[in-house]
């Protein structure tokens, strides 16, 4: 069905996201607190959330009523883009190993598999905030391979960071998938050349184009 003897995948951006306008209409004065709302929306530089996306001189450890705001209206629209549950189902039914590889805070993420019942399809599950380090450090990927017993050659990472998803796997030897969900393309004067291109992660299961 694959090709590939196992599955490194993000969670972030591949299997749960919000509605590409959530964010609009929201705005953030100059209390100390200011965070970049798409960062934050998009669950892009590793999946953190409003807690850890913080920045500025805002006292430590609080957040202020906006960003709480944000984070619950955040959590009522975010889903499962489409076809995921089944695309995991049958590769799992079809014997493919996969792990879970993902950045951001243990409890956020955690919340994420456990609201969308994700874990029955991984044979192992990787958290930056769990494991001590996160993309693109090779001790990541290694680990994940590790657990799932077989050799970078044989698998593959799929992921929509250019360069944690695609680059920092192939450098190790592993097949660089990478999810192009808005249609951009290759950003400008990267070198980075992945091993396929989908648009969705259930793409995964239609054979590989001819080149």
């Amino acid at each position: 069905m694959l090709g590939a003897a196992g599955v490194l995948v993000e969670e972030d951006g591949d299997v749960a996201d919000l509605p590409e306008d959530f964010g609009e209409g929201f705005a953030f004065g100059d209390d100390g607190f200011g965070f970049d709302a798409d960062l934050v929306a998009r669950g892009v530089d590793g999946g953190l959330l409003v807690g850890e996306a913080l920045v500025g001189d805002g006292a430590e450890g609080a957040v202020p009523a906006d960003a709480e705001d944000f984070a619950a209206r955040r959590w009522a629209v975010m889903r499962l883009f489409p076809g995921v549950p089944e695309a995991l189902g049958r590769l799992c039914a079809a014997g493919v190993p996969m792990a879970l590889v993902t950045n951001g805070d243990k409890s956020q993420q955690r919340r994420k598999i456990e609201t969308y019942d994700l874990a029955r399809f991984f044979e192992v599950i990787v958290i930056e905030g769990e494991f001590g380090a996160g993309k693109p450090e090779e001790i990541v990927y290694r680990h994940a391979l590790e657990r799932l017993g077989i050799a970078a050659a044989e698998a593959w990472m799929v992921g929509d960071h250019i360069e944690w998803d695609v680059a920092a796997p192939q450098r190790l030897g592993l097949r660089g998938i990478w999810v192009d969900r808005d249609r951009t393309g290759l950003p400008e004067g990267t070198a980075v050349r992945p091993h396929r291109i989908v648009r969705e992660f259930c793409e995964l299961l239609e054979p590989t184009p001819s080149p």
